[in-house]
């Protein structure tokens, strides 16, 4: 396997890996937010929130990643 094809699989498999992580914490985040206000209520949320932007971020740039042409690998030989 090339270079070029295992970065390509390792890229795959971290945007499905980081898609569950987004659909799991808005889960998450609904479910929290269902709840009646409280001390732990608010920290689910805070928590629930930044793993949602953080995994959801980091998805959309792996999908452009991933949609981008692929490039010749350079001549390294």
């Amino acid at each position: 396997m090339s270079t070029m094809n295992h970065t390509r699989a390792r890229a795959r498999r971290t945007f499905w890996v980081l898609l569950t992580t987004t659909i799991l914490a808005t889960g998450s985040l609904t479910s929290a937010l269902a709840r009646p206000p409280g001390t732990w209520t608010g920290l689910t949320v805070a928590a629930s929130g930044i793993v949602l932007a953080l995994a959801a971020t980091l998805t959309c740039r792996v999908m452009l990643a991933l949609g981008r042409p692929h490039q010749h690998e350079s001549a390294e030989a």
